[in-house]
C-alpha cells in the first residue's frame, strides 16, 4: 500500500472511531441524568477542543516531526478511548465525558500535520488533499452514524472504536511525513505573520469559514422546515432526522465531483455555485422527499468546495508555517459552524426558513469573490527561492 493511501486509510479509521463513541456517551448521560443541560454539556465537549486547542497546537507540526506527532496522537487516542470505556463501565459519567473530550483534544494536532505534510509525501497526487478533507468532514457524520447503529450492542462500541484506532496506528507505522522545510529557521514566522503578509490566504480562510457557517446553518434550518406538510409522509422528528442524514452522508459524494472545474480555484467556485443552487432548491422544495436530492448535492458540493479551497490555501502558505495556519483554520471553521447553528434558528423565525435559505444562497455566491485566481508558485519552486 502506497504511503498516501496508508495516510488516508489510517485517518479514516481513527477519525471515524473517534466519532463512533459519542452516541453511546450521550445516551449514557441522558439515561443517567435525565438532564437536558448535562446532555448539552456532553454534546459541546465534542466540539470545544477544536475551538480551544487547534489554533495553538497546529504550530507543533511546523517545529517537530510530523510523523511523530500523528503517531503520538493515535497512540494517545487508543489509551484514552479504552479509559473512557472503563469509566462508562464503572458508571463514572463525568469522567467518561472528560476522557472523551481529551480524545478529541489530543487528536487536534493530527489533521494540521497531515494536511501540511501530505503534498510532500512521495506518490501523493494533487487531489490527495481533497480525499483527506472528504474523510475529515465525513468522519463527523459517519462516525456517529456507525456508533448509533451499534447502540443495540453497546458493549461493542468502545472496544470496536479502540480496535479501529489501534489498526490506524499499525497502518500509519513507518509512513514518513516530510519535516517542515524551514525547520532550521523555526520560530521565524507563525500563522499571524503569514496571514498578515497574504491577503489571499486571509480571504481563502474566510471562505472556508463561510462554507462551514452556511452548512451548519442549513442543517439546523431543516428543523423549522420539517413542520406541517413539508414533513409528509413522516413526522417532524423523522423528517428532520432523514434530512440531516442525507445532508451529512451527501459528503461522501464529493469524489464524484472531482472533475468539476479546472484547478483548485475554479473547482472551489464550481462547488460554491452547485452548493448555492442546492440551497435554493431546498428552499423551494414542497416536501422533504423532494428536498432529499438537493440535500445530497449540498453535502457533496460543500466538501468539493472546501477540499479545493484547502488545496489553494496549501499553495499560498510556506511549508514551515502550513500546519500552524491549518490549526488556526480548524478553530475558525468549527467556530463558524457553531455560530451558524446559533444564528440560523432566530433568523428563520424572523425571515421564514425558505426566505433565509434563498438569502443564504445569494450570500454564498457573493462571498465566492473572496477566492480569486492568482499565480501561486509551486511549493518546490517557492522553497528553492527561499533558500
Amino acid at each position: 500500500m502506497r504511503a498516501p493511501t496508508r495516510i488516508l486509510v489510517s485517518h479514516a479509521l481513527a477519525a471515524t472511531a473517534m466519532g463512533a463513541a459519542w452516541p453511546l456517551l450521550l445516551a449514557a448521560v441522558w439515561a443517567g441524568t435525565g438532564s437536558a443541560w448535562w446532555l448539552g454539556v456532553a454534546g459541546a465537549a465534542r466540539m470545544a477542543p477544536y475551538v480551544l486547542c487547534s489554533w495553538w497546537v497546529g504550530h507543533f507540526a511546523d517545529r517537530f516531526s510530523r510523523s511523530r506527532i500523528v503517531m503520538g496522537t493515535l497512540v494517545a487516542r487508543v489509551v484514552l478511548l479504552a479509559a473512557s470505556g472503563v469509566a462508562l463501565w464503572a458508571d463514572l459519567l463525568g469522567l467518561a465525558v472528560l476522557l472523551s473530550a481529551l480524545v478529541v483534544a489530543v487528536a487536534t494536532p493530527a489533521y494540521p500535520a497531515l494536511v501540511a505534510g501530505l503534498p510532500a509525501v512521495p506518490g501523493a497526487r494533487a487531489r490527495s488533499t481533497e480525499w483527506l478533507v472528504t474523510i475529515e468532514v465525513c468522519s463527523f457524520v459517519v462516525g456517529p452514524a456507525v456508533g448509533g447503529l451499534l447502540l443495540g450492542v453497546p458493549g461493542l462500541v468502545i472496544p470496536l472504536a479502540t480496535g479501529a484506532t489501534a489498526i490506524a496506528v499499525v497502518v500509519m507505522r513507518g509512513v514518513d511525513l516530510p519535516a517542515p522545510s524551514g525547520t532550521a529557521r523555526r520560530g521565524r514566522t507563525g500563522w499571524h505573520a503569514v496571514l498578515a503578509a497574504s491577503s489571499q490566504a486571509r480571504r481563502t480562510l474566510g471562505l472556508l469559514a463561510m462554507i462551514n457557517f452556511v452548512l451548519a446553518g442549513v442543517g439546523i434550518t431543516l428543523l423549522p422546515m420539517a413542520t406541517g406538510d413539508w414533513a409528509a409522509p413522516w413526522s417532524t422528528e423523522a423528517a428532520f432526522g432523514i434530512g440531516t442524514a442525507v445532508l451529512g452522508f451527501g459528503a461522501l459524494g464529493a469524489p464524484l465531483l472531482l472533475r468539476l472545474g479546472r484547478g483548485p480555484v475554479r473547482r472551489t467556485l464550481c462547488g460554491l455555485a452547485l452548493m448555492s443552487g442546492g440551497i435554493v432548491l431546498l428552499g423551494l422544495a414542497p416536501a422533504v422527499l423532494a428536498a432529499l436530492p438537493a440535500l445530497g448535492v449540498i453535502g457533496a458540493a460543500a466538501v468539493h468546495a472546501e477540499g479545493n479551497a484547502t488545496r489553494h490555501l496549501q499553495g499560498l502558505i510556506p511549508d514551515d508555517s502550513r500546519a500552524s495556519v491549518f490549526g488556526l483554520g480548524d478553530t475558525v471553521m468549527v467556530g463558524a459552524a457553531l455560530a451558524g447553528s446559533l444564528v440560523a434558528p432566530p433568523l428563520a423565525e424572523i425571515l421564514g426558513a425558505r426566505v433565509l435559505l434563498v438569502a443564504t444562497a445569494i450570500s454564498l455566491i457573493a462571498m465566492s469573490g473572496l477566492i480569486r485566481t492568482v499565480p501561486v508558485p509551486a511549493p518546490a519552486a517557492r522553497q528553492a527561492a527561499s533558500v
